[in-house]
């Protein structure tokens, strides 16, 4: 911390005013790392979802779902963000698929134009990110970008 003081001498005393008090913090370079989940633009029929599989290693700090996404097609023009724990998850079946029913659910949230997405995660491990469209009605077009960032 720097500092600059101004003694003024008076015929009555001396007073002391603090003239510029300077903090300076440094600030600690941070290596965060990137997981790219998904980017780009992917159509979805009405009730459809679209799933990606991302793992953060166990020892990660400061884990953070980032991005943002729009929805265009039909009259209310969101997409549903679903994030679920791998490890709160049944094994796959014999055909490889997990029923979602029994998972713990750590996100879900509708996003519509512009909304940006920062949702923090507490633990590294695997994870199941699905988009969905939850319009009956009509197909929607998801452009965005949806990435973890983390301190090793």
């Amino acid at each position: 911390m720097y500092s600059a003081v101004v003694v003024i001498i008076l015929s009555s005393g001396l007073i002391i005013i603090p003239l510029l008090t300077t903090n300076i913090i440094l600030a600690q370079f941070q290596n965060f790392q990137t997981i790219q989940i998904f980017n780009g633009q992917i159509e979805l029929h009405p009730r459809e979802s679209q799933g990606y599989t991302f793992s953060v290693p166990s020892a990660a700090k400061n884990i953070h779902l980032k991005g943002s996404v729009s929805a265009s097609g039909g009259a209310i023009k969101t997409v549903t963000i679903r994030l679920y724990d791998g490890s709160q998850c049944p094994p796959p079946d014999s055909q490889g698929r997990i029923h979602f029913g029994s998972c713990n659910i750590m996100f879900n949230h509708d996003y519509s134009e512009g909304d940006k997405i920062d949702k923090y995660i507490p633990h590294g491990g695997k994870f199941y990110l699905y988009l969905q469209d939850s319009s009956p009605l009509f197909n929607k077009v998801v452009t965005g970008n949806i990435y973890v960032e983390y301190l090793p």
